[in-house]
């Protein structure tokens, strides 16, 4: 894992979390992204009563639903001998039982998704990734995620 709270200090990251659910000796796992300029104890802030829709549901092995008619979840957990332990219809409480562990996976800076002129419009064509955007960035923050982005797309100007 690439996860250290102190490499990435004030900076907007996205971490993974890997959250846990065990009864007895039946377990899943559910995944989610936290973004945020911290990456301590609020990417631990995981709480099924967050889902109220289908559509909210995080990525997991576990076949994890939500029924917005029973306004409750289903569930499978898992065993090492693939026995399958059936949880119909629970309150976001009772799933909130369930967990056992919830682990930073990975931690990295998102690169932004916008060119230079989308960023700012006070902003130029990046010359080079060492120089800065523009004479904004003497007094803003660095924009060095537009740099990433215009040479991952190959157009960095020469």
């Amino acid at each position: 894992m690439k996860h250290d709270p102190y490499s990435l200090l004030g900076e907007i990251v996205t971490c993974e979390v890997q959250v846990t659910l065990r009864s007895g000796d039946h377990i899943g796992h559910v995944w989610f992204k936290h973004m945020g300029d911290r990456t301590e104890l609020s990417a631990f802030g995981f709480d099924f009563k967050d889902i109220d829709h289908e559509d909210d549901i995080p990525h997991n092995d576990c076949g994890l639903s939500y029924s917005e008619r029973f306004d409750g979840f289903c569930v499978e957990l898992k065993n090492d001998k693939g026995d399958i332990e059936s949880i119909k219809e629970e309150s976001a409480g009772f799933l909130n039982s369930l967990v056992t562990s919830i682990e930073i996976t990975d931690c990295y800076k998102e690169k932004s998704c916008y060119t230079c002129e989308e960023w700012e419009p006070g902003f130029e064509r990046c010359r080079h990734p060492d120089q800065p955007q523009s004479l904004a960035d003497d007094y803003m923050a660095p924009r060095d995620h537009c740099c990433d982005l215009w040479i991952a797309k190959g157009k960095a100007a020469g």
